[in-house]
């Protein structure tokens, strides 16, 4: 048994309102779980996860893991409470657990970290809590750029906080799943976890004219998905067997007739129909009949209805999201054309800035520009005034070298350059008319700024991903119906 930790002083966040609890457990444990802060009963005992949703994380969900509470070490990433219960805030959770967790970690030494809840699932930006739940990830996926955990590098399980499953039902239910599944993981095989499963190999393709017409077995329900750039139509994509899939581009009504033709009279499956139904009349492809792979998920009780988070839950396959692959696209397309755009403003729609000298009369000249000072010991009886006139950037130039300046094409950019340009035109309708005449209009952030093959490998594999998870939920459908015995029906 390693020294125990000394108790823990403020951070430099700390209000100092409270005092710092320490952790509870042994050291060394194979295993710690990292909380968001204390509660009030935390806060009067001294101790983490010893109220309502401690006694909970106790009594209901260890147990279906093979755990107890004394095999697991206890902490938070914040580790003073706040009144009213205070969700903390990023700035909160990053400096206080920069402060205690590193000592915390390495006098552990835990061999798995359980991050309960969303604000402790921040100490790995990586991890999409509603995808991820219950299912272990390895520090140097999302661990961020240094791929580990205050120098610490293994396996964490992301889990829901007790108190989200007191709240809703549908948590609950997925927490009585994680934890049992997180049992079965340990008391399987080695013990140990596994990695995320390679990912799979693809046939995904463009349409072309007299290419073999597409052919969608008839034992296998065709996943269909459609794209749009900004208003306008962009595509249908057809999957015809897992892993396989063709684009038809919207402006081609050639590769629409092919579309149509390859689904005609079949049952399709789509996610999320309410739209691509609709998107699929705009193109002039009719739909006979469908299902709906985010109702369907909807209805099992325990998965979530974004498609990404879905497929990770189901297959552990991460998609690549739309941001991922438009918005980096669509950033190099923005600053091609502004880069255009400001020369012209540059030129076109420059301001003007005038500077008034009054000089002393007497002859000092312009060595003598007229100033308080001077005048005060200057008896002369007058000045002369001189105009200056000079070329200023304008109000659209000034925008567009901010646009440029800030523009990120990483995913996560917080920074909104169409937000501005936006605003721009609808309050310099004068300029914006003038650019836009002169360099078009500038390009939205949508998909059709991507190159053909990131097109086709990101809206294909939607329509993949939706007929697989279809095949899965069928399965799940039948794992978890009730079946009724021979004679104990309702008569």
């Amino acid at each position: 048994m390693s020294t125990p930790l000394p108790c823990p002083t403020p951070c430099p966040t700390c209000p100092r309102k409270y005092r710092p609890l320490p952790g509870d457990g042994s050291l060394p444990s194979r295993f710690l779980a990292i909380g968001e802060r204390p509660g009030k009963d935390e806060n009067s005992a001294g101790l983490p996860f010893v109220g309502v949703s401690g006694q909970e994380q106790n009594e209901t969900y260890l147990p279906l893991a093979g755990l107890r509470r004394s095999d697991i070490r206890f902490t938070n990433a914040v580790q003073c409470w706040a009144d009213n219960n205070r969700t903390p805030s990023a700035k909160e959770v990053s400096a206080c657990a920069a402060h205690h967790l590193p000592a915390h970690i390495a006098a552990c030494r835990p061999e798995v970290i359980f991050l309960i809840g969303g604000s402790a699932c921040r100490l790995c930006p990586g991890i999409v809590l509603d995808a991820q739940h219950g299912i272990p990830q390895h520090t140097r996926k999302v661990g961020g750029p240094s791929g580990s955990l205050f120098g610490w590098s293994g396996w964490v399980v992301p889990m829901w906080h007790p108190a989200a499953g007191l709240r809703v039902g549908k948590v609950m239910s997925q927490l009585l799943e994680d934890w049992a599944s997180v049992g079965r993981l340990l008391q399987g095989g080695n013990g140990a976890f596994s990695p995320d499963p390679p990912t799979p190999t693809t046939n995904y393709r463009i349409w072309r004219r007299g290419a073999r017409p597409q052919s969608c077995s008839t034992t296998y329900l065709p996943g269909v998905d459609t794209e749009s750039h900004g208003a306008r139509p962009y595509s249908i994509q057809v999957a015809d067997s897992p892993g396989s899939a063709v684009l038809y581009p919207a402006g081609d009504p050639e590769a629409l007739d092919a579309a149509a033709r390859a689904i005609a009279d079949r049952e399709i499956v789509m996610h999320h129909a309410g739209h691509d139904v609709d998107e699929c009349a705009r193109m002039g492809v009719r739909i006979a009949r469908y299902r709906d792979t985010m109702q369907e998920a909807y209805h099992l009780g325990t998965l979530p209805q974004g498609l990404k988070s879905l497929t990770y839950r189901l297959f552990r396959h991460t998609m690549t999201s739309w941001e991922d692959t438009v918005r980096p696209a669509s950033i190099n397309a923005l600053l091609s054309w502004l880069s255009e755009a400001i020369v012209v403003a540059r030129m076109d729609l420059y301001g003007t800035k005038t500077r008034t000298f009054k000089t002393c009369v007497c002859g000092h000249g312009e060595a003598a520009h007229w100033t308080a000072s001077h005048a005060s010991k200057c008896d002369c009886p007058g000045f002369v005034g001189r105009t200056e006139t000079e070329e200023v950037a304008g109000d659209t130039e000034r925008l567009f070298k901010r646009l440029i300046d800030h523009s990120s094409p990483a995913p996560d950019s917080e920074y909104d350059p169409w937000e501005r340009l936006s605003a721009w035109r609808v309050e310099s309708t004068s300029d914006y008319g003038h650019v836009v005449a002169r360099c078009g209009e500038y390009p939205i952030l949508g998909i059709g700024n991507c190159t053909e093959a990131q097109a086709v490998a990101y809206a294909c594999g939607d329509a993949d991903w939706t007929a697989r998870a279809a095949v899965e939920l069928a399965r799940l459908r039948e794992e978890r119906a009730i079946h009724v015995a021979p004679g104990d029906e309702d008569r």
